[in-house]
Parts: C-alpha cells; structure tokens; sequence
C-alpha cells in the first residue's frame, strides 16, 4: 500500500513525534515551522506553530505532570520556544541559550515533584540546561560534552522517569555518556 501522503512543509522534515494528550503527531522542519497533524483515514495538517528564526532541529512533547498541552522546540540557532499547543501559541521564547544549533530536548518525567514539569536542553556547545517553565528561569548549566579541544555536542537526553532510574543521562560527542542524579 503507499499509505497517506501528508504535504506542507516546505524544506526537509528534521524531527516527528507523537503527542498522546492530542492524539496528532508533530513535525519539525528546516522551514522554521512545527506542525501536527491528524493522522487518521484522511490524514491533515491541523496546526502550523510558527515562530523560530532558524530551521527548526528538535522537539519535545509534554507527556507527564504539568507537561500537558505543551511542546518544546529548538532551532540552529540556539534558541528555544516553550508552545502552549491548546492556544497554538508562543508561552516562553528563549533566545541564545546554546552557541550553535539545540541538539536535544527532554521534559522531565518521573513522579518526583521537584523534577515535574522541567525540561532539558543540550546544545552543540556541550552544555546541558535545566528550565523551570513555571518560574521562568534557568536554574542549572553545566558543560558536560566538551573534548580537550573545548569543542563538542549533547547529542542526546533522557530525563527522568523509570528508563533512567529518575535521574537525567545524557550522551556526547566525546563518546561518553553522563549520568546526573
């Protein structure tokens, strides 16, 4: 079968998820958009977020506590964009927080109070952020994938949850993994 073609994107598709609270799955493009989608017999576009200044290379979707109705997305650029996806809104534009492009992006997801309802960047500069959506702020930066040249890249995150024991790990370009408690 050749299944349902589902077109709008503009330039190449980066990242697809699936947001269980909607039931759409939601892409990322280099055209500087995230769209969702409706997946069904019919399959359409429901919803195009636009408001990032570079190509658009990350996601996360809510899926926890607190987490509901909201999606994180990264660009090349370093920026970050907090979207309020049942107003199809901007919630928290934040610009700059890693030289070069987001590399990765996880919410938190545990049962632990105090975890519930963050997420996690890493960046192309080796830095991995924690962000407080509720507070607004960033209470934690540590440069954790950086080789001896002072160059590298947070390539991946799990955050939380029974897959990481309730701690955040993250992996690098300098061919290690890091575990954070």
């Amino acid at each position: 079968t050749r299944g349902i073609l589902m077109e709008g994107h503009s330039a190449p598709i980066s990242k697809l998820e699936y947001d269980a609270a909607s039931g759409l799955v939601v892409s990322a493009s280099y055209d500087k958009t995230v769209r969702m989608w409706q997946c069904g017999s019919r399959g359409q576009e429901m919803v195009c977020l636009a408001g990032h200044e570079a190509p658009v290379m990350e996601l996360g979707v809510g899926a926890g506590a607190g987490t509901d109705g909201k999606m994180i997305s990264g660009d090349r650029s370093g920026h970050i964009i907090l979207w309020d996806t049942s107003a199809s809104d901007v919630s928290w534009r934040m610009k700059n927080v890693h030289k070069g492009h987001v590399s990765a992006l996880a919410w938190c997801d545990g049962e632990d109070p105090d975890i519930a309802g963050l997420f996690v960047s890493g960046g192309q500069d080796g830095y991995v952020r924690v962000w407080d959506p509720r507070e607004r702020k960033n209470p934690a930066k540590i440069q954790l994938h950086v080789n001896k040249e002072g160059r590298g890249a947070v390539s991946a995150i799990c955050a939380g949850g029974a897959a990481a024991a309730n701690m955040v790990v993250t992996c690098g370009a300098d061919m290690t993994l890091r575990v954070l408690d």
